[in-house]
């Protein structure tokens, strides 16, 4: 099994010499509703939760298994 292996780009080189510079810290919020992902008795419908990251992931190849 080979490995790729990218080379930075200008920006991924520009946000590596900022970090030892000042600190890139990023905050996030999200409040989210997970009732899709319940069943009528309540209980969680694991292939659905299974099923929707790879459903993301299919445009970014780096993400795909």
């Amino acid at each position: 099994m080979g490995t790729s292996i990218d080379r930075l780009t200008s920006l991924d080189r520009l946000m590596l010499g900022a970090s030892t510079r000042s600190p890139q810290d990023i905050g996030a919020l999200a409040i989210l509703d997970g009732t899709s992902l319940l069943d009528p008795a309540g209980a969680l419908r694991i292939d659905v939760v299974r099923m929707h990251p790879r459903a993301s992931a299919d445009p970014y190849a780096r993400l795909r298994p």
